[in-house]
């Protein structure tokens, strides 16, 4: 669809038969039918020199940034608003402003907390009946496949303007409607009269220049049932990291099942006494320009140990690398939920000064002793923190338009998912 702001047309003004209030006529076509006053809620009959037929003095007019007699452009089309209708069904509010065009007639914009919708009357039969149809089933209509979306109840509150038929406060009306944002086809029934309309979804920011409103567009709050998800710089974000997210967790495969290290020690290593070092069975150390990896497991159960490690020389008993870690493990049951802390695993990783034959040195010099502690050593280790990192941010990347869909139509169909019909 494409705007243009227009100028205001030339219109003429009568004086309210109720009130005395001066009133514009913006020129609504031979089908008018009322007129209501904006200031004393008469309603006037146009056909019959503005008789009086009935005032809605107690009315309370909603907010819409549309005003009577705002001009238009829609799609090469000029439109004027001419009338007002405001709808109410189970807490929720909106107002239908009545639109015309000398060449193409009739049209409505609704609008409801910062949504547009621009509607117009139909001819097209959908191929189901919508009054029997489910949430999420689909119906055809106007060679467009739409899913069925919800059935409700709408009372007027407000009406002001020209109309073309005889509105009260309090008439009802049933309403059907199907989505294919931005798309949205509905039916509607009276007691009177039935018939369909499609309306389509448009951006606010469109509709303020188009009608010249002032200011900032109100902020839209939920998800309107036909508001199509503008996909701007997230889908091409997504599909750049898709082949960087492919690369770095296929570089985590592989140093996983084929760069962990070839396992040097693995074996018990727990302490007789506290404070007491235990010496592991010695192992050769080939290749000391490769990374080592150093895993100590423990069977804690909510307790907590310090743990001294030394790596020595075999002969020697020189030491080349030596560390202090307090590991600890606590968990329980709080309220019905389970809950838990710590670890009961610590890592490090290192390199020696040269190859040769070594031993491990472990102590416990606080915490509990009596635990299972239990070492294994891994020689040409290859690190993986910085490919794990580029796959977590290349995945958040490649996920974050999936996901960012997947939030945005579960907030769409969330009032009608689930609710009986």
């Amino acid at each position: 669809m494409t705007f243009e702001k227009k100028s205001a047309a030339k219109v003429r003004g009568i004086q309210c038969t109720g009130c005395g209030a001066p009133l514009q006529l913006h020129g609504g076509g031979h089908r008018i039918r009322v007129l209501t006053c904006e200031y004393c809620g008469a309603e006037m009959d146009v056909r019959e020199d503005y008789a009086v037929l009935a005032r809605f003095s107690e009315q309370v007019s909603p907010f819409t940034p549309l005003k009577l007699g705002m001009r238009g452009e829609i799609d090469t089309v000029c439109f004027t608003v001419i009338g007002m209708v405001g709808w109410t069904s189970d807490g929720d509010a909106w107002v239908d402003s009545l639109l015309y065009s000398e060449t193409h007639g009739y049209a409505w914009m609704s609008y409801q907390q910062g949504h547009f919708v621009f509607e117009r009357r139909v001819r097209d039969l959908p191929n189901a009946a919508l009054w029997t149809l489910k949430a999420k089933d689909n119906f055809r209509a106007r060679g467009e496949v739409f899913r069925f979306y919800e059935r409700y109840r709408a009372s007027i509150v407000y009406v002001a303007g020209e109309l073309t038929w005889v509105a009260k406060l309090g008439d009802v009306t049933w309403l059907a409607e199907g989505i294919a944002p931005p798309l949205l086809y509905g039916a509607e029934r009276t007691e009177r009269e039935s018939g369909y309309f499609l309306g389509e979804y448009f951006q606010p920011k469109d509709v303020y220049q188009a009608f010249g409103i002032p200011g900032k567009p109100c902020k839209r709050i939920g998800v309107h049932p036909a508001q199509p998800l503008r996909a701007g710089l997230w889908r091409e974000l997504s599909r750049v990291a898709w082949p960087f997210a492919g690369f770095a967790s296929a570089m985590v495969l592989v140093l996983v099942f084929f760069f962990g290290g070839r396992e040097l020690l693995a074996e018990s290593v727990r302490s007789s006494a506290r404070g007491v070092e235990t010496l592991s069975r010695p192992f050769v150390i080939s290749d000391p320009n490769k990374l080592m990896k150093l895993e100590l497991e423990t069977d804690l159960s909510n307790s907590w140990m310090d743990v001294d490690v030394a790596l020595a020389q075999a002969k020697t008993g020189k030491e080349v690398f030596s560390f202090s870690r307090e590991i600890s493990y606590y968990s329980g049951v709080d309220g019905g939920e389970s809950w838990s802390e710590g670890s009961r695993r610590a890592v490090a990783l290192f390199k020696v000064p040269a190859a040769g034959d070594y031993v491990l040195r472990v102590s416990v010099p606080e915490g509990n002793f009596r635990s299972r502690l239990y070492a294994r050593l891994y020689e040409g280790y290859v690190g993986r923190r910085y490919f794990v990192i580029l796959m977590v941010i290349a995945l958040l990347a490649a996920l974050s338009w999936p996901l960012r869909r997947l939030f945005f139509e579960a907030r769409r169909w969330q009032p009608v998912v689930g609710e009986g019909d």
